[in-house]
């Protein structure tokens, strides 16, 4: 019938999708209905985690909130949540909403926020920067606290390397900015 051919043309679609997406992530959720209580683990994919459970797991609402992610400060929170909108404009997932709830640590604070959160079993993703003063110095302030495993109960950590996030921003983007600033204030001033 013409509803099941709508229907199987919708379902193929949303599997299409959906394999388009997980390509385009670094990290996603699979729910396995065979494991019969809370427990989760990660498994490393190379250039992907991914975080299994079984259904039990979201029996605690929190778990079924926006995913938790720990920054050093507001600025470096902000600047991520730019970078996540950039990032679904330029993917084309348009239709697909990245939101995440921000826990700012304030720098040394940093590693007990995240352990406050996964200490709950609560999915969080963790990102600081390496704060190395040059390059082949050894990794200074907040990161210092993170070295070692990235998995760490139910947290995800990502050391950036870069000294401070904001290094992230291409110089040519910083120019035109400037650039455009400058041509703004010469407008005003004539």
């Amino acid at each position: 019938s013409m509803t099941s051919k709508n229907f199987a043309s919708e379902a193929l679609a949303g599997l299409i999708e959906y394999h388009a997406i997980l390509n385009q992530v670094s990290f996603y959720i699979s729910v396995d209905f065979t494991i019969h209580d809370t427990s989760f683990r990660w498994i490393d994919l190379g250039e992907k985690y991914k975080f299994i459970c079984g259904p039990l797991y979201f029996n605690d609402s929190s778990q079924l909130q926006k995913t938790k992610i720990v920054c050093e400060n507001p600025l470096d929170s902000d600047f991520f949540k730019i970078i996540a909108a950039f990032y679904a404009r330029n993917e084309h997932l348009s239709r697909c909403s990245i939101n995440f709830n921000v826990l700012n640590g304030g720098g040394g604070s940093t590693k007990d926020v995240f352990e406050r959160t996964i200490q709950n079993d609560e999915i969080a993703f963790c990102i600081v920067d390496n704060d190395k003063k040059h390059p082949q110095a050894p990794y200074g302030g907040t990161s210092s606290h993170f070295l070692g495993e990235k998995i760490k109960r139910s947290g995800l950590v990502e050391i950036l390397d870069v000294h401070e996030v904001e290094s992230l921003v291409p110089l040519d983007t910083i120019e035109e900015v400037l650039k455009n600033l400058n041509l703004m204030i010469k407008k005003k001033d004539t």
